[in-house]
């Protein structure tokens, strides 16, 4: 009674077997797993926050220096300070995500290293326009051979 519970709860029983539609987006998607590395990167808002800052500060230096009166200028004065707390507050959630992106790089890291136990993962592709790239054929997916496979 007891063993017949283990047999149904083992791992060879849990799940369905791939359909070769899905057999296939799995391959596809492993292989092409160095490609998904461009996808985590946080350079662009990083850089954007940064300029951004930039922008505010010489916004600031020149607004106050165009203003015609003391009210105008008192005026422009508390504008600008909100708005570099708000510029502070975008640089700062950038920073965050500089911090996330290297987080998450190291997960990248560890399940592209699992993953390549089991399964070929191609080299990423270079950033050479599409012309010159070559693609690899859904055929050449194949699992990798240094792993031994159950017959």
């Amino acid at each position: 009674m007891k063993l017949k519970h283990l047999l149904e709860n083992s791992t060879e029983h849990a799940y369905n077997p791939l359909t070769i539609y899905e057999k296939k987006k799995m391959y596809e998607t492993i292989k092409s797993y160095n490609e998904y590395r461009k996808n985590l990167k946080a350079e662009s808002v990083y850089e954007t926050a940064n300029k951004i800052m930039e922008a505010v500060n010489l916004a600031e230096r020149y607004a106050l220096k165009e203003c015609g009166d003391w009210m105008q200028a008192k005026m422009v004065e508390r504008d600008m300070k909100d708005i570099k707390k708000d510029a502070a507050k975008l640089y700062e959630e950038a920073h965050k995500i500089k911090e996330i992106e290297h987080q998450l790089e190291m997960l990248y890291e560890q399940i592209g290293v699992r993953l390549e136990r089991y399964f070929e993962i191609t080299a990423p592709m270079s950033e050479a326009p599409q012309s010159f790239q070559t693609h690899a054929q859904p055929s050449s997916v194949s699992l990798n051979p240094n792993v031994p496979t159950q017959s």
